[in-house]
Order: structure tokens, then C-alpha cells, then sequence
């Protein structure tokens, strides 16, 4: 018995160590609208720079907009085997207990951006929408295994959600260079939006003036300066038709980038 309790013991330390993570950022501005574009689209891919702030947060107003005119689904670059404690966390009241429960997986120690504290934030705005009543399901898209690719499993559950649920629009946020629906002549590997294309996907590219990301570069994980795509005095907002990268339809402009880190570190026990 004395093991078990031992054992309880650290499990739960780790639990609490996860939570207290959770609000060790400011709470971003819960900001409730979306761009009309978005509205005329059954299906919006964003396409972002990994471990910032600003573009989950862009997509939680998006979705509490969208969640107002009806069913929605959500898709999140996480692995599918994240989604049963995805599930589990957006039907809780989403207290300090069930949200460490939810970042206790594998993949909230990745470094690479996407197990960020703002995405931690986008699922907490997602629970409260939901639990407000709104129709909203999260989806973790990336079941990718040694025989799929990471852009083939990710088109194939958004391809499945929408034959699943057709009354549902979907809102999808993956890496900037998931999300487009041009194949360059050089890829053997198409990336989401190119397999979608049927479709008729809106690819929106969430492009920044300037400013820090978590990111890996160089073979270094960090805080990172990142410079402009597409000129620094360009005012935030959206701009229908005005692509930074060709890749892409539409942009919306982020403004200055704060760089938003991992929930846990890389040395903190991970379970699987």
C-alpha cells in the first residue's frame, strides 16, 4: 500500500504542476467576432506560426462568432490520441484537477510551439463556449502514423468531420505550411489544403509584423525574433485577396508577435 500511495503521490505532483502552468500567462482578450468570410465558408484553414499568442487567440474569437450561427467544429494540430482527454476537459467545469488531467499526455511537453500556453487558453475559451451551449466539438486531427503523413491524416479527419457532421462548419488552425492549397512543383507530399481543394477550402494566412515565437530553429527551441512577412507598419486586420503567400487566399495581420511557451518543459516527466 505503501507503494501505491507513493506512486498516487507523484501522478498527482505532476497533475498540479501541469494546472498551475495553465495560468502562468496573462488571460488573453476574449474577444467575440470573426471575419464575414468566414461566415460564407464551410471550411477555414488557418494557417499559423507556431508558438505564438496572438493567432490562438484570433481563432478563439473566431469560433465563439461562429459557434453563435450554429454547429462547429474545431480542429487543433494535436495528435488524435489527445482527443479523449480533449472530450473529457471540454465536459468538465474546468477546474484545476481536469485541466491538469487534460495537458498530462506525451504532447504537452513538445517544444516545437504547438503545446503552447495560448493554445492551452483557445481550449479553455472552447469548454466555456460549450459550456455556455454552444454546438462545438474540438477535434485533435493529426492521426498520423508511420504509414500517413501528417498532412494526409490531418485532410482525412477534416474530410471525415465534414461527411460526419454536415451542418457543422469547421475551423481548422495547423502550421503555416499545412494549411495551403498550392503544391509546390519541388513537394512530393501535398499539403492539407492542397488535398481539399474539392472542397473549396478558405486558406487564410495569419501573417505578423513583428516581434518573438517560440519556435525551433537552428536546432534550438526557444524565444526567437521574428521579423516581418509583410512590412511592419501594415495596420492588423483582415485583407480579402491580399495573399503574403501565394499559397493562400486571404490574410489576416496579427500585429506585433509575443512569443508564447511551452506548458511544460522539456526535463518534466511525460506520460504516454
Amino acid at each position: 500500500m505503501a507503494v501505491t500511495i507513493k506512486q498516487s503521490g507523484a501522478a498527482l505532483a505532476l497533475l498540479l504542476t501541469a494546472a498551475r502552468a495553465f495560468a502562468s500567462e496573462p488571460t488573453p482578450r476574449n474577444d467575440c467576432s470573426a471575419p464575414q468570410e468566414f461566415t460564407q465558408s464551410k471550411l477555414v484553414l488557418v494557417g499559423e506560426l507556431h508558438g505564438t499568442r496572438e493567432a490562438p487567440v484570433f481563432v478563439g474569437s473566431a469560433a465563439c462568432a461562429l459557434a453563435a450561427r450554429g454547429p462547429l467544429v474545431v480542429g487543433l494540430e494535436m495528435p488524435a490520441v489527445e482527443q479523449s482527454r480533449i472530450d473529457a476537459y471540454l465536459a468538465s467545469g474546468g477546474g484545476e484537477t481536469e485541466r491538469a488531467a487534460l495537458t498530462v499526455g506525451k504532447f504537452w511537453g513538445f517544444q516545437d510551439g504547438r503545446a503552447s500556453h495560448a493554445m492551452l487558453d483557445l481550449i479553455e475559451r472552447l469548454r466555456v463556449l460549450k459550456r455556455g451551449g454552444a454546438s462545438l466539438h474540438v477535434l485533435a486531427m493529426d492521426g498520423s502514423t508511420t504509414d500517413s503523413s501528417k498532412d494526409e491524416a490531418m485532410a482525412f479527419a477534416l474530410r471525415r468531420v465534414m461527411q460526419d457532421e454536415p451542418q457543422a462548419r469547421v475551423l481548422a488552425l495547423m502550421g503555416n505550411v499545412h494549411a495551403r492549397v498550392i503544391l509546390d512543383e519541388a513537394e512530393d507530399d501535398p499539403p492539407v489544403g492542397s488535398r481539399l481543394r474539392d472542397l473549396r477550402p478558405l486558406a487564410v494566412l495569419a501573417s505578423y509584423g513583428e516581434g518573438e515565437a517560440w519556435v525551433c530553429m537552428d536546432g534550438v527551441c526557444g524565444v526567437h525574433p521574428m521579423s516581418s512577412r509583410w512590412g511592419k507598419d501594415r495596420k492588423p486586420g483582415y485583407y480579402q485577396g491580399e495573399a503574403v503567400w501565394s499559397s493562400y487566399a486571404d490574410t489576416v495581420h496579427l500585429g506585433t508577435i509575443t512569443a508564447s511557451l511551452p506548458v511544460r518543459s522539456a526535463a518534466m516527466k511525460q506520460s504516454p
